[in-house]
């Protein structure tokens, strides 16, 4: 009881404290944000923002003043279009919205199976989400779901999540030999990389978040690591419960903290597979980098692995969440004779996620669509 009150208490303070922010804004005391669109995510360097940003450059490229801009500080926002990055977004800031404003919210996974906090999150978005104008999906499996929810198949669009393909290329061997001498890898290490944020929190994150499956991704290296002399890369904030359980295997590991979004095709470069573990994702980003670095990928059935993954070689997606098949399916690929991704594959997917390409997708089937709203 004394839990739900303080939650309650908290809940309050915080609606209180945006009805502040917005009166500030609303009379002037705080710059208002007026742009045509405005990208809402958290304050955090990460995959949302990483997302946003790379939309909204295509979408400014070509014009002279900014058509899109990327903000977390919601309360100052006055355009017309309102995009949230995400549902959780929309779900706490969706009270001080303008009510002129039309709003789109990405929703990228989430089901009541995933806990208590998810279930009620999804519950009060099936309640809520008629005040969304249109819901956008990164995969098939969310699209199914949502309408499964009763969420009418008009109010929802597909879109991939989008990657700036140019910075991700194919790596030659000796590029290959560098980075990995760079990193302190041998060459008779079979490397496996996990690039997330799989912790809880933005600490050390020694408490799972399991909806990413780090307790997955461990079982499975340690099952594999009686096979192969295997090595795991791993970069991202919040992985302290992946690092001290591999560190109490005896795995080999090497963790950056990669600043620099820029930064990360280099690590990809380093790697013989990519491993994702996850109990639900909306892509998830990791995907596309490793697919146009031309790194196999091993992946549990979620997000976009299920609608891009099928037909490339050596990639593969299990049927399941156990540690003994993604074994069986790592080992496969290792012992292949033709172990990475040929440059069809790797420009096939390129023509489906380049941010020009996903930017397209947004003004065509979503913007253009709520601005014929607006004008009429």
């Amino acid at each position: 009881m004394n839990q739900d009150c303080n939650y309650l208490q908290k809940t309050k303070f915080k609606f209180i404290y945006r009805k502040i922010l917005f009166y500030f804004a609303s009379t002037g005391l705080i710059k208002k944000e007026l742009s045509p669109i405005s990208f809402i995510c958290e304050r955090e360097n990460w995959a949302i923002y990483w997302e946003g940003i790379g939309l909204s450059q295509s979408i400014n490229k070509n014009s002279s003043t900014p058509v899109m801009v990327v903000t977390h500080k919601v309360h100052t926002v006055r355009s017309p279009i309102v995009h949230f990055g995400s549902q959780y977004m929309w779900e706490i800031w969706r009270e001080i919205i303008p009510k002129h404003s039309k709003v789109v919210v990405n929703f990228f996974h989430g089901k009541p199976e995933d806990g208590p906090e998810v279930s009620k999150h999804i519950d009060d978005f099936l309640k809520n989400y008629t005040k969304i104008d249109i819901i956008v999906v990164s995969s098939t499996l969310i699209y199914r779901r949502l309408i499964s929810w009763g969420v009418p198949e008009s109010k929802i669009v597909k879109v991939y999540i989008g990657l700036d393909t140019k910075i991700f290329s194919f790596t030659e061997a000796q590029e290959k030999f560098q980075v990995r001498k760079a990193l302190g890898f041998k060459s008779d290490e079979y490397v496996i990389g996990s690039f997330q944020k799989d912790g809880i929190g933005w600490g050390v994150g020694t408490e799972p978040k399991l909806i990413k499956g780090p307790d997955i991704f461990v079982e499975t290296i340690r099952k594999l690591s009686k096979h192969i002399n295997i090595s795991v890369l791993l970069t991202g904030p919040a992985r302290g419960y992946v690092i001290s359980s591999l560190e109490k295997l005896k795995i080999k590991l090497v963790h950056v903290n990669v600043s620099q979004y820029v930064d990360m095709p280099s690590y990809y470069k380093a790697l013989d597979l990519y491993l994702i573990t996850s109990r639900e994702e909306g892509g998830p980003k990791s995907l596309l980098e490793a697919i146009c670095s031309a790194v196999p990928v091993v992946s549990t059935p979620v997000g976009m692995a299920i609608d891009l993954l099928p037909g490339i070689e050596s990639c593969s997606i299990a049927d399941s969440f156990e540690p003994d098949e993604l074994v069986n399916r790592i080992l496969k690929i290792k012992y292949s004779s033709k172990n990475y991704i040929s440059r069809s594959s790797v420009d096939n997917i390129k023509k489906q996620v380049d941010f020009e390409i996903v930017a397209k997708e947004y003004v065509k089937r979503v913007y253009a669509e709520i601005y014929k709203e607006i004008k009429n």
